[in-house]
């Protein structure tokens, strides 16, 4: 059945008929008594009944004005008291935010300052949706998004973070003195990260820029870093590891950083978010929290 009234005119019915007076209505809703009056008067064509009774003295309700109101009135107070839920979760520090992030990056970096977040703000819930492939953010209602690379969100605000520099690395035993340029590196086997795509590497003194071959004799594709480092230590093959993770083991003497003296260029990590524009309370306090531990 086709609705033909207006919301504002059944509203307006129901505050006339809760006050039963013309007058006390119209003050309510701080509108003029004429067109309080034009209001019902439609509402009334529009259903082709009559809802009130009026004299000068005080206003009645008809018996289907008395049936019309207690089914609406419930209406209008379910909606307000939906509404403000709404308008509380927005505004408190509680409630649900979903964060996807790349398993890796959340094991190394992210994941301390979600346990502290949550210890600051007890009221709050995290729901981690952790991949290394990127989850579709629309169709997962995701809240923030933390992304290593370029984004290609256009409707999204993406804030960078931190740069992640990738090195070239090798167990000790799989190379050899002779090594001078990264064309050299292309007979060695390679383990190779995916969705990861290879960057030119640039020396780090006459800043001239090399291609770095990692499609040529690949041993192993990999989606996880951890899975990726064990086999470049056990020899598989050479493969660029994040200096976070590859440092301690250099020192460690499980791993060699091969061609020093080349760099591959930074990836940043960005936090993705939607519109700035009517951002929950919850998630906002996430996101200074984020920005202000690095100082983003």
């Amino acid at each position: 059945m086709k609705l033909n009234c207006s919301l504002d005119d059944l509203y307006s019915f129901c505050m006339v008929a809760k006050y039963a007076s013309f007058t006390q209505a119209a003050h309510a809703l701080d509108m003029p008594l004429s067109t309080l009056s034009r209001r019902i008067a439609h509402l009334e064509n529009q259903l082709n009944v009559t809802l009130l009774h009026r004299d000068a003295h005080r206003v009645q309700l008809t018996y289907e004005g008395q049936l019309y109101y207690q089914k609406s009135t419930g209406w209008f107070e379910q909606l307000s008291s939906t509404v403000g839920c709404l308008q509380q979760n927005t505004q408190q520090a509680s409630g649900l935010i979903r964060v996807t992030a790349p398993i890796n990056l959340t094991q190394s970096s992210l994941a301390p300052l979600f346990n502290d977040f949550l210890h600051t703000y007890p009221d709050i819930q995290l729901d981690l949706r952790l991949s290394n492939r990127h989850l579709d953010i629309e169709e997962d209602a995701i809240d923030v998004a933390f992304r290593v690379g370029e984004h290609s969100h256009a409707d999204w605000v993406g804030r960078a973070l931190y740069p992640i520099q990738m090195i070239i690395c090798s167990a000790p035993t799989l190379i050899n003195d002779h090594l001078r340029a990264p064309e050299d590196l292309a007979a060695l086997p390679k383990v190779v990260m995916y969705p990861i795509l290879p960057r030119p590497l640039e020396h780090i003194v006459s800043g001239e820029r090399c291609a770095f071959a990692n499609t040529d004799n690949v041993r192993m594709w990999v989606n996880d870093l951890d899975v990726l480092t064990q086999a470049v230590i056990a020899g598989v093959g050479i493969g660029l590891v994040p200096d976070y993770i590859a440092k301690p083991l250099i020192a460690a003497g499980k791993m060699v950083h091969v061609l020093p003296e080349w760099r591959n260029q930074p990836r940043v990590c960005h936090m993705l978010y939607r519109h700035r524009d009517h951002i929950p309370h919850r998630v906002r306090l996430f996101i200074d929290f984020i920005l202000e531990r690095f100082d983003a």
